[in-house]
């Protein structure tokens, strides 16, 4: 048995619920497929000397200043017989009498401490 129920709206209802749909060019608009994304990956490895950035150009110069920050946050974690040591290792009794060529060296030792 099939029942069939027709129901007559006001044309200002009409006018009002047709309001609220989306108009065929907005429909249009709206089903379009959003933009692929770009896949970002990035690799996690620590940094050695003859890594480059992501543009292609050499890895920044490790510089007095940055060594010294380093320096700091170490013998702020406790680690100062240890910086010690290390600066001893270099021949040097602080930070600013390292040779230039050791910078380097001295800073991939002090970020393992």
């Amino acid at each position: 048995m099939e029942i069939t129920i027709v129901h007559t709206l006001h044309p200002d209802v009409l006018k009002l619920l047709q309001g609220l749909l989306p108009q065929p060019a907005e429909a249009a608009q709206k089903t379009e497929k959003p933009a692929k994304l770009k896949q970002i990956t990035m690799d996690l490895k620590e940094p050695s000397d003859n890594d480059t950035t992501t543009n292609g150009q050499q890895a920044p110069e490790i510089t007095l200043e940055l060594l010294r920050k380093t320096v700091q946050s170490k013998v702020a974690e406790g680690k100062r017989d240890q910086v010690k040591e290390l600066l001893n290792t270099f021949s040097a009794n602080s930070v600013s009498v390292l040779q230039k060529a050791k910078y380097q060296d001295f800073y991939a030792k002090a970020k393992d401490l």
